[in-house]
C-alpha cells in the first residue's frame, strides 16, 4: 500500500533485536506503509496516521514497549538529518526499523522497484538515519522485497546482479536501483510487510507476549483506513485494499496463521502419546 502522492551479524537478526528491546525503549524509524500510510501529521500534541491516533512524546517515554511515528519529509537534507538527530535523542531507541523505505543508489539517486527516479521531497533522508543511527551503536534492521530499500546495501552486488533495473535504471543517472545503505540486520521478503509481520511474530514468541503481534481484524482494518486516506496498491496502482497485489483476505489470513503460530509456541500441554 502507497501513499495517495508517492510517486550480517553472527546472531539471529531476531534475536539480538529482542534482546536489545527488551527492558529497553524502542522507536519505530518508519512506519509500513501497510500499517499506517507513509506521511505522518502531527495534530494537538499527538500522531495520527491513516486515521489511527498515535501516542505523543511523553506517553511514549512512559511506555517503553511502544514506539512514536515521527514525520520528518521535509525534502531538505540538512532538515531532516537535524530532525533524525534529535529523535535519536529523544528516545535513546534499542533498534531502528526500516520498512520498505527507499534508499539511495551508488550515485545518490531514490528509484522505484521499476527503475524510475524518486525525489527527495518524496521520501525523505531515511538513508541518513539509518547512518546516524549505526554511528551511535543503535543495531538496525532493513525490511524490503526490492533490492531498492535502506538495508540491501549488504547485498547490493548481488542485487545488480539479479534485478532486472539493478544495475541500469531508467531514470538516466546510470547507477541501477540497488541501494548501496546498509543495515546490521536485513529481512527479505516476497512482500515487505509480510518480512515485518515475520519479525513481530518472532519477536512475540521470543518475549512471551502474542500482543506484539496485529489480530487479522486490525489487519484488515488498517488497510481499509488507508484506502479511505487516500493510499493505492503498488501492484495495480489503485485505491483497493491489496498490498502488492494479494488481496485484504491473503493479509488476513497470513497474520492469522502467524497468530496461530505464535499461539502454539507459548503454549505447553501433554499430548499424551
Amino acid at each position: 500500500m502507497r501513499a495517495a502522492n508517492w510517486r550480517p551479524r553472527s546472531r539471529p537478526a531476531v534475536h539480538t533485536l529482542a534482546e536489545r528491546l527488551y527492558g529497553e525503549s524502542l522507536a519505530s524509524a518508519t512506519a509500513s506503509p501497510a500499517l499506517l500510510t507513509t506521511w505522518m501529521e502531527r495534530l494537538h500534541g499527538s500522531f495520527e496516521a491513516a486515521e489511527f491516533p498515535l501516542m505523543d512524546d511523553d506517553w511514549v517515554r512512559a511506555r517503553r514497549s511502544h514506539c512514536a511515528a515521527w514525520r520528518t519529509l521535509s525534502g531538505d537534507l540538512e532538515a531532516d538529518t537535524r530532525a533524525y538527530a534529535q529523535m535519536l535523542d529523544t528516545f535513546a531507541p534499542a533498534a531502528v526499523v526500516f520498512v520498505e523505505k527507499l534508499g539511495v543508489n551508488e550515485k545518490g539517486v531514490w528509484h522505484t522497484v521499476n527503475g524510475a527516479r524518486v525525489s527527495a521531497a518524496e521520501v525523505g533522508h531515511a538513508h541518513v538515519l539509518a547512518g546516524l543511527a549505526r554511528e551511535r551503536g543503535i543495531y538496525t534492521v532493513g525490511i524490503g522485497d526490492g533490492g531498492n530499500e535502506i538495508g540491501f546495501g549488504v547485498i547490493a552486488a548481488a542485487v545488480r546482479e539479479i534485478h532486472p533495473h539493478g544495475r541500469m535504471c531508467r531514470c538516466g543517472c546510470g547507477g541501477g536501483i540497488a541501494t548501496v545503505v546498509p543495515t546490521d540486520a536485513l529481512v527479505v521478503a516476497a512482500i515487505s510487510n509480510w518480512g515485518a509481520y515475520g519479525v513481530a511474530a518472532a519477536l512475540a514468541v521470543m518475549l512471551r507476549n502474542p500482543e506484539v503481534l496485529h489480530t487479522p481484524e486490525m489487519e484488515a482494518l488498517m488497510l481499509e483506513r488507508c484506502v479511505a486516506r487516500g493510499g493505492f496498491d503498488g501492484n495495480y496502482t489503485a485505491q483497493v485494499p491489496f498490498v502488492d497485489g494479494t488481496s485484504a483476505q491473503v493479509q488476513a489470513s497470513l497474520v492469522t496463521m502467524l497468530g496461530q503460530i505464535v499461539a502454539n509456541a507459548l503454549r505447553s500441554h501433554e499430548r499424551g502419546f
